[in-house]
This record gives structure tokens, C-alpha cells and sequence, in this order.
């Protein structure tokens, strides 16, 4: 791509390709992985619009080599409107909405999280001026990778944009008296009401991710363009908490108090502050874990606290500690050092206690502790005779890496979006490697295999229950394999891949018989079968209890509630036609992969309602209701809640359908005839 591509008529036609739209109430994006957040509905928000025929694309749901538009809110300015070396103005900013929340850590999402997003202008003044919690409406986005990862590019010619701002409710998009050099594709289009709604729904959704992300960091932040909000907050008293729970951030002020192992302990250059270095056997993040192996094994350094004991009667203290002692610490602080690590600092000496293995049965502290020293003595204490080995196959990024063993589980952190890990969803472990491992990261060249040792899954945040890998300590623990020469366990691997592999041709042999929903809607052949895999993300009626009607016998019209005949035919030919019942029911396909969406007719024709007659099921929509159960899952419910304002999570399977095409009776007036589709 250049920036001197051309958008003209055909660029609306491309992206409405994916969206065979009418005017029923649908779905967008049924399989996002959403969830509800605590008590408040704005979190459970599902991401995508299709507006007058324009379909919005959730984030989660943008491909390469796409042309989409798309809606998202500002979490990161990343580069200021400055000349480009093509001498276009430029500026960059990321984007989130509820379907990739989770994949850059949910509410506790970093400063870099979003779709990144690259915008092109001839003119300044033409750029979008974002700031953070603006809600940001784009056209004609063009999706690459860059890194590995998606991005999106919006050139000069083709680019269209509106900015809702949380704080006014209004809509900014480019002056239009500057359009000289568009005239043939207009800088801007009329923002609808619909946009307006769903602008303000994503600014709920932010505000809401940013109430939560307050409470669980206990900051005050800024929400979209309105005023700093902070938490509502108790008075919280000191309490006594793990090592990995407290945080310099937690209140009150960071202070908490600890039961611990010593393990080390040396002076300062500092005359008054000796270190001692102390583990409860749960690990911190953000903590140092360079350490010695000559008092601390590699399988423990990710496991140990420094903290700093200042003024003369804690140092004097410190000194007197010695490896192997427990002790009880009150009032310890956790802060980040000059160095940049989460470290502790303890002052006042008459809040230390010495205990004794003897006080266990009165010191439940102690106890737990104790438990988990021996879990870790029996999985990690002794790395020559206990290992955690997983073979990888690895990609890297830094000095994180992102292995597999072609085994899955539920709850691995997802890895950043990227081509590399969307053919293995849950059997990606995020692997942080740290202090010295992570030189590691520059000689693991990607679709190698390698043996790691002493590898912990831990929650990188608590409460989130998704966990990462982590390795620390000076040792080598990461060590290359020779495909060539495999042993026992590589082989095992291999022999996984290998499933894993043959597994994905199936699927892929399995669907060359099927086509896509957007080759049906295109098909040159207008009476036709075609086998297509999608899921139903909307039924008409909305209430299956509608679904029969009765029709006219002599002009097909229905027969109006309360009478048994048509009035209008009754009038025209001076007695009552009569009428019979008929299947009025219709579901709305989507593909399995993109959103091209058709409109079906189900009836007794088809393989869903085979074997029943309209007036047999004409009391009982429940018949009806199990026969497609296992087809729309709770599509219904779904609708329901959406005319009353609620959102449910869609559960709706990707199954195997016939569809057939062909004319509708009436020829329209141009010659053109329309075509209907059915289930077979």
C-alpha cells in the first residue's frame, strides 16, 4: 500500500462484502470472549456495530489484509502529529473495546496496551486530536502486521474519521471547508444515532474499566475527558499478607505485616541500613532475583524480598537474624528501590519477633508458610534430583518468550494477537525470563526446541486466574535440543505436534467442501445448494411462539389476529377464501470466520424442522424450541435481553447448514428478480 491509493465508490462495497445486513436485530460478534466484571453491566459491553449497512468491526475481530472500519476508545497517544518522510502528517494512537481487554491484561492493562493504529493526512489540521478516553470512529482502516502484531493504517486519500468526547457527548470530525484535495471521497459522513449510542455505551464501558482498574490498583485515574474519579475507600487497617499480595500501591500506604525465612543478610555503604533477604515462599513480580547461588537456589530466587532495615535498633536486629530463622514483621512497607525493584523496608525492631518451628500450632502464619516450604522442597528444592521440564517450541519476544508443548489448558494468560498464536488457542505459556535468563531470550531463535527447568505457572496478577511461566536465578536453565538427535521427551513432543498438525489438516480437508456466506451472497448461479459452517446470531420472530402464521388461501397475505378471514379478499370477492397455517420463521447465519451474515427461511422443508407440520406444533413452541436448541443455543434469551436493554453472553455453536437459493415469484420493475434462501 501507497499513499496514493483510491477509495472512490468500490472501498463502502468492500467492507459491506462481509455484511449481507437488513434491518433485524442481531448479534455482531457472538464469540467474544466477554465477561461481567463485579456489579457493573457497563462491563459486560459486546464490541461490533452494523449501522444503515456499515459494519463496524469489534478489535478482536480485525484480519490482515483487511479493509475495515472500526470504533475504539483512546488508551494511548503515542505519537503527536508530526511530517512524515512521504511529507504527510502523521499521528498514532491505540485503541481498545471490550473484546481485547483481555488480551492486554484486562482492567489491569499496561501503558502500551491497544491496536495501534497509524493515521495519514495531507493537512494538519485534518489529523484526529485524540486524547485518552476519547472514543474514536473510523473508516477505510487498512490491517497490517508490524512486529508481529496488528495494526491499523488509515492513508490520505481514503481516510474518514469522528471523535465522540465522553465529557460533551459530542461529535468532532475534519473541517469540511479544508476539503479541496477529497472532493471525489468526502473527508466526512453523518455521524447517526446509532453511532452516537454506541460511542456513549464504549465511554460507559471506560469509565466502568477505569472505576474497576481504581479499586483493585487503589488510585485515583482519569476518565475520558471528565474529571479525575477516585474510588470510594474505607479506612483499611495494616494486615498481615503473603509476600506476592502486598504491593507499594495497596493501602494502607503499603504497609502490611509479614511472616518470613531469612535467608541472607549483609551491610550497606549506608552505615545505618543492613539487608536482609527473606521468603515466604510466594512469589512477587517486580521484585530483584539476581541473587547468589551460594545462599539462594536458582528454583527460589523469584521466591525472595529484599528489605531494608534502617535506624540503629533495626539494624542492630538485623545483624542478629540468621539464615534459616522465621520471624514475624510488622509494619513492613513495600516500595520500589532506586533500582527500580520492589523491595521492603522495616524500621522499627520492637514490631520483630523471633518464632520457633515449637510455636506452629498457635501461629497459624507459621504454619502455612511451612507447608508451602515443603511443597516447594519436594517439586523445586533439589534441581539434580526434582525437575519441572516442559520441551518447547518457542517464539520470542525480548525477553519474554512465548513457548508451547501442544498440550492445552484454560488458564494460560493469553499472548499478545499475532499470526504465530492464533492456531494455538490455550496452549501458549507466556514465559518471563528474569535477570539473567532473560540474555536467554537472544539466542532462542523462534520454531526451536528446548528443554527449561524449574518453570513455575503463578498468577503475574492476583485474582485474574491466569497464569504465566517464570525462571530466575543465575543457573542455565534453558537448553537448546538437536531435532535430530531427540530423546524420550522430545520425542513425546514431536509426536504431539505431529497430532496437532494432522488435527488441523483434518479441519482444513474437513471445510474444502464448504464455502463461505460471502460466496453465496455473490454466487453467479442463483438457484443453487451450497454447504456452508456458521452459527445463528439472530432469529425472526424474536419469540419462537410467533413463529406460525396464518395465510390467506387466495392472495398468501396473513390472516389478521382475533378473525378467521382475510378482510381484503373477503371484500373484493364476496365470500371467505379460507387460510392455513404456515412456518414464518427465519434465522441469520454468520460465518465461522468473518461476518458475512444471510438471512434463511426454516420450514418443514428443512432438515431443523423435518418430520412437523405447522398445525402440529401451532400450540406448542417449545416442539419447536428443542428441535433447534442445539442450533441457536441462546440466541434467544439474547434478543430478549437486548429489546430490554440487557446484555447476555452469546453461546452459539459453529454448525454445518444447506442452504438453497432461488427467485422469489415476483419480477421487481428493473427486470431484476430477487433471490430467497432456505435451509434444506
Amino acid at each position: 500500500d501507497t499513499h496514493a491509493d483510491t477509495c472512490g465508490g468500490d472501498d463502502r462495497q468492500t467492507e459491506l462484502e462481509d455484511a449481507n445486513v437488513s434491518s433485524m436485530l442481531i448479534d455482531p460478534s457472538p464469540e467474544q470472549p466477554t465477561k461481567s466484571n463485579g456489579d457493573d453491566p457497563a462491563l459486560g459491553m459486546r464490541a461490533g456495530l452494523i449501522v444503515n449497512g456499515w459494519p463496524y468491526t469489534a478489535l478482536s475481530e480485525i484480519r490482515v489484509g483487511a479493509k475495515t472500519s472500526m470504533i475504539g476508545v483512546v488508551s494511548s497517544v503515542n505519537k503527536e502529529p508530526a511530517r512524515s518522510q512521504t511529507g504527510d502528517w502523521c499521528t498514532t494512537f491505540s485503541l481498545l473495546d471490550p473484546s481485547v481487554l483481555d488480551s492486554f491484561g484486562g482492567v489491569l492493562y499496561t501503558a502500551s496496551a491497544g491496536i495501534k493504529v497509524n493515521c495519514f493526512m495531507r493537512v494538519e489540521q485534518w489529523l484526529p486530536n485524540t486524547k485518552r478516553g476519547d472514543v474514536v470512529l473510523l473508516r477505510h482502516v487498512k490491517i497490517q502486521t508490524w512486529q508481529d502484531n496488528l495494526t491499523g493504517t488509515c492513508y490520505a486519500n481514503t481516510m474518514q474519521w469522528a471523535i465522540y468526547d465522553p465529557a460533551t457527548g459530542k461529535i468532532s470530525q475534519p473541517d469540511p471547508d479544508l476539503n479541496s484535495h477529497r472532493s471525489y471521497n468526502p473527508l466526512n459522513w453523518q455521524v447517526v444515532r446509532e453511532e452516537k449510542e454506541y460511542c456513549a455505551q464504549l465511554a460507559r464501558w471506560w469509565a466502568a474499566v477505569q472505576r474497576t482498574r481504581a479499586e483493585r490498583l487503589g488510585t485515583a485515574v482519569q476518565i475520558g475527558g471528565g474529571p479525575v474519579v477516585a474510588a470510594e475507600k474505607r479506612p483499611v487497617h495494616r494486615q498481615h499478607l503473603l509476600i506476592r499480595e502486598a504491593d507499594p500501591q495497596r493501602e494502607p500506604r503499603g504497609y502490611f505485616n509479614c511472616t518470613v525465612e531469612i535467608l541472607h543478610g549483609h551491610s550497606n555503604h549506608i552505615a545505618d541500613i543492613y539487608s536482609i533477604y527473606v521468603t515466604d515462599y510466594t512469589s512477587k513480580a517486580g521484585a530483584f532475583v539476581e541473587h547468589s547461588n551460594e545462599w539462594c537456589p536458582a528454583s527460589l530466587a523469584d521466591r525472595v524480598l529484599r528489605i531494608e532495615m534502617w535506624r540503629d535498633k533495626a539494624v542492630a536486629l538485623a545483624k542478629r537474624m540468621k539464615p534459616g530463622e522465621y520471624w514475624s514483621l510488622d509494619n513492613v512497607r513495600m516500595k520500589v528501590g532506586s533500582a527500580g525493584y520492589i523491595e521492603g523496608s522495616f524500621s522499627e525492631a520492637d514490631k520483630a519477633r523471633k518464632l520457633s518451628v515449637a510455636d506452629v500450632d498457635t501461629c497459624p502464619h507459621l504454619q502455612a508458610l511451612l507447608q508451602r516450604k515443603k511443597v516447594w522442597e519436594e517439586n523445586d528444592g533439589n534441581p539434580t534430583e526434582v525437575e519441572l521440564q516442559s520441551i518447547v517450541d518457542c517464539t520470542v519476544d525480548t525477553s519474554t518468550v512465548y513457548i508451547t508443548d501442544y498440550t492445552e489448558r484454560d488458564d494460560l494468560a493469553t499472548p499478545p494477537m499475532g499470526l504465530w498464536s492464533r492456531e494455538l488457542p490455550r496452549r501458549i505459556v507466556t514465559l518471563e525470563l528474569q535477570g539473567q535468563q532473560s540474555k536467554m531470550a537472544e539466542k532462542m531463535d523462534p520454531g526451536g526446541f528446548f528443554v527449561v527447568k524449574h518453570m513455575r505457572l503463578i498468577e503475574r496478577m492476583m485474582g485474574a486466574g491466569k497464569v504465566v511461566g517464570r525462571i530466575g536465578g543465575p543457573d542455565r536453565l534453558i537448553h537448546k535440543l538437536n531435532v535430530n538427535s531427540p530423546n524420550e521427551q522430545l520425542g513425546r513432543l514431536l509426536e504431539r505436534k505431529k497430532r496437532w498438525e494432522l488435527g488441523k489438516a483434518a479441519v482444513a480437508k474437513r471445510t474444502e467442501s464448504f464455502t463461505t456466506i460471502a460466496h453465496v451472497l455473490k454466487s453467479s448461479e442463483p438457484i443453487n445448494k451450497f454447504r456452508v459452517r456458521a452459527r445463528v446470531v439472530g432469529i425472526f420472530p424474536l419469540r419462537l411462539e410467533d413463529c406460525i402464521v396464518r395465510c390467506c388461501n387466495s392472495c398468501s397475505k396473513k390472516v389478521p389476529p382475533g378473525t378467521d378471514t382475510c378482510v381484503a379478499c373477503t371484500a373484493s370477492e364476496g365470500t371467505a377464501p379460507g387460510w392455513e397455517s404456515m412456518f414464518h420463521l427465519f434465522l441469520r447465519l454468520q460465518d465461522e470466520h468473518g461476518q458475512a451474515q444471510i438471512a434463511v427461511a426454516v420450514d418443514e422443508n428443512s432438515s431443523l424442522l423435518k418430520g412437523l407440520t405447522p398445525d402440529g406444533v401451532s400450540r406448542s413452541a417449545e416442539i419447536i424450541r428443542k428441535r433447534l436448541a442445539d442450533y441457536v443455543g441462546n440466541i434467544e434469551a439474547v434478543q430478549v435481553g437486548n429489546s430490554q436493554g440487557k446484555t447476555i453472553a452469546t453461546k452459539v455453536p459453529v454448525r454445518e447448514y444447506t442452504i438453497e437459493s432461488w427467485y422469489v415469484e415476483e419480477e421487481e420493475e428493473d427486470g431484476q428478480r430477487d433471490i430467497a434462501y432456505g435451509l434444506a
